[in-house]
C-alpha cells in the first residue's frame, strides 16, 4: 500500500463510543446522544486533528466521498481495562469526519485496528493508504 498523507495522532486515553449513549428529552420527545466524555473526546480529537492539518500536513488533500482508502488504526490504551479493538474504531473515523480529513467514513474500504497497552502515553495514531 502506498502512504497518502500523514499519520494523525490523537493524545489521550481512546474514546469508546459503542454502548456509551444516553437517553434524553428534547422538546418532549427522546433523543440518543453521545455521553458528555464522548463528546469532550471528539471535539478535543477534532482541535488536534484540525492543527496536524494546517500544520504538519502541508499539501495533503482532504479525502473525498468515493475515493476508497484504508486505513490502519493503533490504539494506545491507557491504565484499566483494554476495551475491545472493534469499539476502538469508530470514534477515531468519526473526529477524522469531523476534522475535514475524511469526507465521508464510507470511503474506508479496508480497516485494520490494533490495540496495545502504554500507560504513559495512550493516543490513538490513524494512517491513511491509498487504495490500490
Amino acid at each position: 500500500m502506498a502512504k497518502i498523507g500523514h499519520t494523525f495522532v490523537i493524545t489521550g486515553r481512546p474514546a469508546i463510543q459503542k454502548n456509551r449513549h444516553k437517553i434524553v428529552r428534547v422538546r418532549g420527545q427522546a433523543r440518543i446522544i453521545k455521553n458528555k466524555a464522548a463528546l469532550e473526546w471528539h471535539k478535543e480529537a477534532a482541535a488536534q486533528l484540525a492543527e496536524q492539518l494546517a500544520t504538519t500536513c502541508a499539501g495533503f488533500e482532504p479525502i473525498r466521498k468515493g475515493n476508497m482508502v484504508n486505513v490502519e488504526i493503533w490504539a494506545y490504551c491507557g491504565k484499566g481495562t483494554l476495551p475491545d479493538a472493534d469499539n476502538l474504531a469508530c470514534a477515531p473515523l468519526d473526529a477524522l469526519q469531523k476534522a475535514g480529513i475524511l469526507e465521508n467514513d464510507s470511503s474506508v474500504e479496508d480497516l485494520h485496528i490494533y490495540r496495545r497497552r502504554d500507560r504513559d502515553n495512550p493516543r490513538v495514531e490513524v494512517t491513511i493508504y491509498e487504495k490500490l
